[in-house]
């Protein structure tokens, strides 16, 4: 499998997406590095051309085209790198975020994968939309960008669940984030949105990781980082 997403046909953006990366899939992505041409966005041939966006959608928009399935975490396969630039992989971002703490946090999905050696999944998500500030009627911020049918909702909150099993007799180990569409810090403060599996769920009314009792769990030394005292979150 290269990859799993849960489409909204509505919103035309992903609901959420899933996948895998192993430490020999790491050992490819670092074989390829700078090798991948990146192609141009397309729809998916799997979905309605009027339930998604259009590259016309973002162009002029003050939004990119941003990756719920990072294009780096499968360039250990040609197919699977070009797969990701679909526009059901693909949902309206500010340039500041999606270059900034999102990115930070896709960077250190690959560098755990590689440190701890082990396979980590990581599941990615948006909820919720932006709304124009009546005091900037001329600053866009929502609640779409584009052209009806191909207008895509811009969403408010961004999520990503990192779940890891190195011992098969041990624990889950779960490192989850939820992040403000405007969270323009620094890559590495991405650490500063870091919350609860438990947060993620009640927000987005989705139980990601169902029976295995880890809603409240993070493990500080495994990771690196601790909850901080305000943790992430989006409403």
């Amino acid at each position: 499998m290269l990859f799993a997403i849960r489409y909204d046909t509505t919103r035309k953006t992903p609901h959420w997406t899933a996948h895998v990366l192993t430490p020999e899939r790491m050992s490819q992505i670092t074989a390829n590095s700078g090798t991948m041409k990146r192609p141009q966005f397309t729809p998916d041939s799997q979905i309605p051309p009027d339930d998604q966006a259009i590259d016309k959608s973002y162009v002029k928009s003050g939004y990119a085209r941003g990756h719920l399935v990072p294009a780096n975490d499968m360039s250990w396969d040609i197919a699977a790198y070009d797969a990701t630039f679909h526009f059901s992989n693909v949902a309206p971002q500010k340039q500041r975020f999606n270059a900034g703490t999102w990115l930070g946090e896709e960077d250190a999905f690959r560098k755990y994968v590689k440190a701890k050696n082990t396979p980590m999944w990581v599941f990615s998500g948006v909820y919720g939309t932006v709304e124009d500030d009546p005091a900037t009627p001329d600053t866009h911020e929502g609640p779409t960008i584009g052209m009806s049918p191909n207008a895509p909702n811009v969403p408010k909150c961004f999520y990503k669940i990192v779940v890891a099993h190195p011992d098969p007799n041990g624990p889950y180990k779960v490192l989850a984030s939820l992040f403000d569409w405007n969270d323009y810090g620094k890559r590495a403060t991405w650490v500063n949105v870091i919350t609860t599996l438990q947060v993620v769920e009640t927000r987005t009314g989705i139980d990601f990781l169902k029976g295995l009792n880890v809603e409240n769990t993070h493990d500080s030394a495994y990771w690196g980082n601790d909850i901080p005292d305000t943790p992430g979150d989006c409403q």
